[in-house]
């Protein structure tokens, strides 16, 4: 099954990946007022779609909420 995610993760990832996860709306004005937690939970449903282990996709919204 395919997965996608929206414009906003995708965006939300790429801060992460610049080096700007504490303030991803510095480079993305989009994401200057966004729930990160909806953004993180975007992510875990395509992550299941795609086919990744449930603990995996656990952890990974673990991870999400003690960062967010």
């Amino acid at each position: 099954m395919a997965a996608k995610v929206s414009d906003q993760v995708f965006e939300w990832l790429l801060a992460g990946w610049a080096g700007h996860g504490d303030d991803p709306g510095e480079i993305f004005p989009s994401l200057a007022d966004v729930n990160y937690h909806s953004l993180a939970r975007e992510l875990a449903v395509a992550m299941q779609k795609a086919g990744m282990a449930k603990e995996q996709v656990e952890e990974f919204l673990r991870k999400s909420d003690s960062v967010i």
